[in-house]
């Protein structure tokens, strides 16, 4: 994600909980986990979707690296 322009703003206390408590479990910063909900929002896009996209890249990474991992211990002494 590229730098952009800073915005201060007053927001409900009980909805900054929400927010910190959504991007915790979304393993996401605050500050990311604002903007893909603001884009989403804006582009009538689904949030679930877009993590789902992240989750099945990170299993397919996962995978590989198992095999690499595998292949590897073969050459073990």
């Amino acid at each position: 994600m590229s730098l952009g322009t800073q915005l201060n703003i007053n927001i409900d206390s009980d909805l900054m909980k929400q927010i910190k408590k959504n991007a915790v479990q979304s393993e996401m910063s605050i500050g990311s986990y604002v903007n893909i909900l603001l884009k989403c929002y804006l582009t009538n896009k689904d949030l679930e979707g877009h993590n789902e996209i992240k989750m099945e890249r990170l299993d397919k990474i996962e995978s590989k690296l198992i095999l690499i991992n595998n292949y590897l211990d073969k050459f073990k002494i």
